[in-house]
């Protein structure tokens, strides 16, 4: 959770292969977070992306915006010694804020519950587990996601995490690991790199991304 008035900006820029005949192109991923308190924030996403059609001769492109998310995050419990952090995020994917090709054809709401616990000093372990629409179908898709972050010399941070996602169709199910460097608190770049591990998983994904931000409220004189 972010603090009390701190705005962070996150970005990403990847490659991802869906399948044998599909990629995508994110130019970029961004996510704007906004601290209302030190236990709410509110936050937005946008993904610019390209599409690759590679069945066909020549190869069909498709550019465009997905549907603009618009989401909150409350921390329900806060972290002790004792006890992890249990956060309730929710958010909400609107149909027609998005390019014509990459139009939805339904609200998707995503509601999501994340217990992250400190371990030692310089480890962090985390589970979450929710529901998600994806805009196009009615029935709901059950996610899941296990991390694990470990800040090691100085400033660098490792983070690995296995996900994925059940409804009616075959399991996804990916892992992926991320190299960041904390040039300070407010900047931060960092390389993800991920792999399906379910036939219906996409087959490979590569990013590179960062964070940055600042405390918008003023130092009282």
């Amino acid at each position: 959770m972010l603090d009390k008035s701190y705005f962070q900006a996150e970005w990403e820029v990847g490659y991802e292969k869906v399948t044998s005949t599909l990629s995508t192109i994110v130019y970029p991923n961004i996510v704007l977070r906004y601290g209302i308190t030190d236990r709410f924030e509110i936050n937005t996403e946008m993904n610019l992306l390209s599409a690759f059609d590679h069945s066909v001769s020549p190869k069909v492109k498709t550019r465009g915006i997905e549907p603009v998310i618009i989401g909150l995050s409350y921390e329900l419990l806060q972290e002790t010694a004792k006890r992890p952090s249990i956060i309730f995020s929710a958010q909400l994917a609107f149909p027609y804020l998005a390019s014509k090709s990459f139009t939805a054809s339904y609200y998707a709401p995503v509601f999501l519950v994340i217990v992250q616990q400190p371990v030692k000093v310089h480890t962090i372990l985390g589970i979450s587990s929710g529901v998600f629409w994806d805009g196009f179908s009615k029935n709901p898709s059950f996610v899941y996601n296990a991390s694990y972050t470990y800040n090691f010399v100085h400033h660098w941070i490792l983070d690995a995490e296995f996900f994925g996602f059940i409804n009616q169709n075959a399991p996804l199910r990916n892992a992926a690991l991320s190299l960041a460097y904390a040039v300070k608190k407010q900047l931060q770049f960092g390389f993800t790199a991920g792999v399906g591990l379910s036939s219906a998983a996409y087959k490979s994904y590569i990013a590179i991304n960062g964070i940055w931000g600042f405390n918008t409220a003023r130092n009282k004189k």
